[in-house]
């Protein structure tokens, strides 16, 4: 059967990013089959995200 995990973007630890970006780890155990972390960018902030092309996925949230 499925699992089905809730965090609050909010509630999630921080983690270590580049200045101007806070970094949360909303899904980021062992145990957990995917990763997933928020980043919030400040203005003209930039963040460079690596890795194979079938592995990342990537949605802005809010602003452009």
């Amino acid at each position: 059967m499925a699992r089905v995990s809730i965090v609050q973007v909010d509630e999630a630890p921080t983690v270590e990013g580049p200045a101007n970006v806070e970094s949360r780890a909303l899904f980021a155990g062992e145990r957990d089959p995917i990763h997933l972390k928020a980043h919030k960018l400040a203005a003209g902030a930039g963040l460079t995200i690596s890795g194979d092309p079938a592995d990342v996925a990537l949605f802005v949230w809010r602003g452009s």
